[in-house]
């Protein structure tokens, strides 16, 4: 721990803290989520049973996340299979929305023969997939003053997307928040528990919003789009979202934003560490009332945006495993070694 301040507390809480809560009123109620905070200016709020996923993160009381309207809804108040598979626009909010783990993309039907089961030869796939409403268990969560990367406050958790004569998919998914850096860690294990091959798709929804995403952020790592410009321009009525499908070949390891005038300069920095991202999605949203811009690693392209029946083809054989890392590191002016 760093002895500039390891002497001058008596509870490592003081610097680094990370508790469980539950949500009793909204859309929520129920739900559990984990709130913690770091000496390094992190705050953040993990939704635990929604996939575990990273609902908030803020610097310094900044938000770096977008939110929509629509909260975060308890999977026991959200039907994700609903509207034609459509009902995840219902839920559609927070930093990190996590897309899989069997499919990604518009919502389709697709052959399930690959499960050999008689009475279910054909698969629904809502839009992204079932992940992101997947309840955690076996949850761990504290504070690591002795962790390789450095002092950090760790959450941990196993998600099971499972049916019988169905997918068997289990993840074990870790987070690090720096004590002493602005650095996050995530990392995802993902294991076909079962005996069949099953479809494997992931894609981390990562939604930057405001006051990062303002006129003028500069957006850098990324091949040069004219829809979707490396300086953000002003909102404009006439604006529609955009997307486009790009080549990991094609992009930098660090994907960054910038705001300049925000703590004198904020960066973000989203960074690749695993060589299965094949693909990033870029979502451009700034029509006035949304301004949100997605940066999404996937580990496979973006299925066609059509009715036609989904083809898998991307898979994880009985017994096999992939590993994703990525890391979220802050920079802003004035801060030396993590700490101002």
């Amino acid at each position: 721990m760093n002895p500039d301040y390891a002497d001058r507390i008596a509870d490592i809480s003081q610097v680094a803290d990370v508790a469980l809560y539950g949500a009793e009123d909204g859309v929520a109620r129920g739900a559990r989520f984990l709130i913690g905070r770091t000496l390094s200016g992190l705050n953040f709020r993990i939704a635990v049973d929604r996939g575990f996923d990273l609902a908030d993160f803020d610097f310094r009381g900044i938000s770096l996340g977008w939110r929509g309207t629509q909260g975060f809804p308890a999977p026991a108040l959200h039907a994700p299979d609903g509207e034609d598979g459509l009902a995840f626009v219902r839920a559609f909010s927070g930093f990190l929305i996590t897309c899989g783990w069997d499919h990604y993309g518009p919502a389709r039907t697709g052959p399930q023969d690959h499960f050999a089961y008689a009475l279910k030869t054909e698969a629904k796939y809502p839009l992204h997939g079932r992940a992101t409403f997947i309840p955690a268990s076996n949850i761990s969560y504290g504070v690591d003053l002795d962790a390789a990367d450095g002092p950090c406050v760790f959450a941990e958790a196993i998600l099971r997307q499972t049916a019988m004569f169905g997918e068997q998919i289990e993840v074990r998914r870790r987070y690090t928040f720096g004590i002493e850096q602005p650095v996050v860690h995530l990392t995802d294990r993902v294991s076909n528990i079962g005996r069949k091959r099953t479809p494997h798709r992931v894609l981390y929804h990562v939604n930057l919003g405001y006051p990062l995403v303002d006129d003028g952020t500069i957006i850098s790592g990324l091949p040069v789009d004219p829809r979707m410009p490396a300086i953000c321009q002003p909102l404009e009525l006439e604006g529609t979202e955009q997307f486009r499908v790009i080549n990991r070949s094609e992009c930098d390891d660090t994907i960054t934003l910038h705001q300049p005038r925000l703590e004198g300069g904020l960066t973000f920095g989203l960074a690749m560490r695993s060589s299965n991202f094949s693909h990033v999605i870029e979502w451009y949203n700034r029509y006035p009332g949304m301004n949100v811009i997605g940066i999404e690693p996937a580990s496979a392209a973006m299925p066609a945006v059509s009715t036609a029946p989904f083809e898998p083809d991307a898979w994880l054989e009985p017994g096999s495993s992939e590993t994703y890392r990525l890391e979220f590191r802050i920079g802003a002016a004035g801060v030396v070694n993590g700490i101002a």
